[in-house]
């Protein structure tokens, strides 16, 4: 009897069949990736943008208009954006001490 010292034909294509259907499922779930991240980073800083114009509202009592914006950068002051961040509010007073309720 004669020994075999390779592979036959099928059993090559059969691997290469396999190697390429891995493949495709590999591929399909990586390429979309990049695109969805992008969608899920500007709905994230649409929350955000959100956010600060709730906290301008807030302690403004209305929402800040466009002629705001350009007057502030006319005059060299700090842009929305920087008006936006939230810092710590001052302590509250004490009460005075009286006597035993």
């Amino acid at each position: 009897m004669r020994s075999q010292m390779g592979f036959t034909l099928i059993e090559i294509m059969v691997v290469v069949l396999i190697i390429a259907g891995l493949a495709y499922i590999v591929g399909t779930n990586v390429i979309g990736q990049g695109e969805r991240a992008k969608e899920k980073q500007a709905l994230i800083q649409i929350k955000q943008f959100e956010q600060a114009l709730q906290l301008f509202k807030f302690d403004n009592g209305f929402y800040p208009e466009t002629q705001q914006r350009l007057r502030a950068l006319e005059a060299g002051a700090q842009p929305l954006c920087e008006v936006f961040t939230v810092t710590k509010p001052p302590p509250l007073p004490m009460p005075a001490e009286s006597g035993p309720i």
